[in-house]
């Protein structure tokens, strides 16, 4: 993914599935702090689940399923969407651990 995707501070709806993205999330789109939804769901995304993620205030929908993330889902998780996510996607991943109860 470019990093120049950050410089859309405007961006409210990040939807790049079924793509064949590989790579990591890059740190500068955790700055995007209008989005509402994110959804890389079927790529080849690597890396761990960022902790800065928790900095999407207002995001609703999460999708990060069918990829390469391979952490423990961070416990700044819980602060994403300030009212609350409504929907979390995460599955075929290597994702360890268990689910923090900030969820």
């Amino acid at each position: 993914l470019p990093s120049e995707i950050a410089e859309l501070k405007s961006l409210e709806i990040f939807w790049f599935c079924l793509n064949d993205i590989h790579g990591q999330i890059p740190p500068s789109m955790y700055n995007l702090s209008n989005l509402t939804h994110f959804d890389l769901t079927s790529n080849s995304i690597s890396g761990v689940l960022s902790p800065e993620m928790g900095k999407w205030k207002r995001l609703k929908y999460l999708y990060l399923a069918f990829n390469h993330f391979t952490s423990k889902i961070p416990t700044s998780f819980g602060t994403i969407g300030s009212s609350g996510l409504k929907a979390l996607s995460l599955g075929k991943n290597m994702i360890t651990g268990t689910v923090p109860k900030s969820l």
